[in-house]
């Protein structure tokens, strides 16, 4: 399970399913406001996943398309990690809906909207090279 398609021919994806993102921030640290804008991620710090990672990616994509220009980056490979620091109020960040709306329960974070919303990230299974690809997707389609 990869996060993402193949960008390589020989390597042949077959979507399994997807997680929807959502961006998040400390009460605190974004009192009212719950959009977001350029202004916002160029005062506050960003909190991603590294790069390349699936979420880093979907986020990476969305600045290309909407043009916004953070201000601070910060990279932290543990996503539990990166709850406890925008939780703390040290930036924003993206979380997967379902982490998003357990922390927001809590009153650890607030979900903020954005124009256009984040995309989904798709998962694929991925299978390598031609004389394998059969055998993977029948062995997949066996379980």
């Amino acid at each position: 399970m990869i996060a993402g398609y193949s960008s390589r021919s020989a390597i042949a994806s077959q979507a399994v399913g997807e997680v929807r993102f959502a961006w998040a921030a400390a009460p605190a640290l974004v009192e009212e406001r719950r959009t977001i804008t350029a202004k916002l991620l160029q005062e506050t710090a960003l909190i991603t996943m590294p790069p390349g990672a699936g979420a880093t990616r979907l986020l990476e994509h969305w600045l290309a398309v909407n043009n916004p220009e953070p201000g601070r980056r910060l990279t932290c490979n543990n996503l539990a990690a990166i709850a406890g620091l925008v939780a703390a109020g040290v930036g924003l960040g993206l979380f997967p809906n379902g982490w998003l709306q357990q922390m927001a329960e809590r009153g650890a974070v607030v979900e903020l909207r954005s124009r256009p919303a984040l995309p989904p990230l798709q998962y694929t299974f991925q299978c390598g090279g031609a004389t394998t690809r059969v055998r993977c997707w029948r062995g997949c389609a066996r379980r």
